[in-house]
């Protein structure tokens, strides 16, 4: 991490949107070896481009173990893009399945044209056994 630091604070910080999204996952990739990132990461948090926000909040969870789903599902219910929906159901059950996160299945109003993320909502309604 320590060879990678300075340049992913740069992207973070200064980078393009795609920049910006790269570094996130560079960051989640280095976990919490990663900390010294965390401040940008929570900037990035409030970012507007929407799937750099997701990113950023998944590397916050697995850098800083803060509990993504909140976010997450925020993320997933303002985008109006299938394909965003997805990635960011994707990362949800992620967290869900795999770090113990406690998924709220009712929080989920997704307005997004249906696509592909419509399995994914079947798949957590198995908590509910609707």
């Amino acid at each position: 991490y320590r060879d990678a630091e300075r340049s992913l604070q740069r992207a973070l910080e200064k980078g393009s949107a795609w920049e910006k999204y790269w570094a996130c996952v560079v960051c989640s990739h280095f976990g919490e070896k990663a900390k010294s990132a965390v401040s940008a990461l929570q900037a990035l948090a409030q970012d507007r481009n929407l799937m750099v926000r997701m990113r950023a909040v998944e590397a916050l969870a697995l850098v800083n173990g803060q509990d993504p789903l909140p976010q997450l599902v925020r993320i997933a219910n303002q985008s109006s893009s299938a394909v965003e929906v997805l990635l960011t159901l994707n990362a949800v059950a992620f967290f869900r399945d795999h770090h113990g996160f406690a998924l709220d299945v009712k929080s989920l109003k997704v307005k997004a044209p249906q696509g592909q993320y419509l399995r994914r909502t079947e798949y957590f309604a198995e908590d509910l056994n609707l």
